[in-house]
């Protein structure tokens, strides 16, 4: 996966990200199975008192693409309906993406977990429904020219929950 993230403000970050599978098989009913999809996203994040931990939420578009070899051997998905067994099978579809994060910086670096899922409507299936689920481990690196924003500091802290919405936010 190939992932940019750009943080717009204390509380928000923007991703845009190209993920792409190796080929593999699902055994018995999938051969040579390739996928590929381009998101973007957007985080609304919030912090700890200290500043280290990250939780947000996610949301954004994708663009997903399936494609792969359909045996039609042991399927329970009822895929014969849409797909001739013994044949290659093609998807594309747009989708929604909902998810949540956690994040533990570690001064530049920041190690993540987050859970996600692409939402969406094949041509053949004809409903929108869950079309795939993610759950990824990740580290990245915050290069510091890019850095506009300053590191959280107690004074920052808002003082009553008016004040939310106004400075850091924090839990």
């Amino acid at each position: 996966a190939y992932t940019v993230m750009y943080t717009l403000s204390d509380i928000f970050r923007a991703e845009l990200l190209f993920q792409h599978f190796k080929a593999f098989d699902m055994l018995p009913s999938w051969k040579t199975v390739k996928a590929q999809a381009l998101e973007f996203n957007v985080m609304c994040m919030a912090r700890t008192a200290s500043g280290t931990v990250l939780f947000y939420p996610l949301a954004g578009l994708s663009w997903n693409r399936f494609n792969a070899y359909y045996t039609g051997v042991q399927d329970y998905t009822q895929m014969r309906k849409y797909a001739k067994p013994l044949s290659s099978y093609s998807s594309n579809w747009p989708g929604f993406n909902a998810g949540v994060g956690a994040s533990y910086c570690i001064g530049a670096c920041e190690l993540s977990l987050q859970y996600k899922m692409r939402m969406g409507q094949t041509a053949q299936l004809h409903d929108f429904n869950i079309q795939d689920v993610q759950f990824s481990v990740f580290a990245f690196y915050t290069l510091p020219h890019f850095t506009t924003h300053s590191t959280p500091t107690k004074e920052k802290t808002p003082k009553t929950r008016r004040q939310w919405f106004k400075g850091r936010y924090f839990i």
